[in-house]
């Protein structure tokens, strides 16, 4: 088989096949062992997720968080966590600890966040209460609360990156 030097017309096969050989291997070990720390570095922001639940409040119904946010009480409890981290599983590490900086005080993430428009549940048949707060010009972290009849719970959130406008002079509009 030829190397893709040689299909490139670059040189004879025998002489190039070893070397794209360990070029490549190489180039998979090196992704390998940043995958093995981006994966290290997860679990230990998943870790710091777990003890912020061990941190709640323990009340009647388990370990919780009541937030008051315009009138609304606002129930944090394990299974927000949970979802936060199957949530946001698939985003790098610095992405997770922006978002868990946001998390660590979350009273006062929901005095600064936004309330928009609610929003129908895909998987559930309730209704979704959606918070947004920008946290530099690039990131916004969105949480979505959950509209049950025995309370209103904090479901999830995520951190994106915010869309860029496309306008470039907003004095030409």
């Amino acid at each position: 088989p030829q190397c893709a030097a040689c299909r490139k017309g670059m040189g004879e096969c025998g002489k190039y096949v070893e070397e794209c050989k360990e070029k490549a291997e190489t180039k998979k070990k090196k992704y390998a062992k940043k995958k093995q720390r981006e994966a290290v570095k997860k679990q230990q922001i998943i870790t710091e997720f777990c003890e912020l639940y061990k941190n709640l409040p323990e009340t009647n119904e388990g370990r919780r968080l009541i937030i008051t946010k315009d009138g609304d009480e606002i129930i944090i409890n394990r299974d927000f966590f949970s979802e936060v981290i199957n949530k946001n599983q698939y985003v790098n590490s610095s992405m997770m600890k922006k978002l868990y900086a946001e998390i660590i005080n979350l009273a006062q993430w929901f005095k600064d966040a936004t309330k928009g428009t609610p929003e129908a549940g895909i998987h559930h048949k309730e209704t979704f209460d959606v918070y947004t707060k920008d946290i530099n010009n690039e990131d916004q972290v969105i949480c979505k609360v959950i509209n049950r009849p025995f309370g209103k719970f904090a479901y999830s959130m995520i951190i994106v990156k915010k869309k860029k406008s496309k306008i470039t002079n907003p004095s030409s509009v």
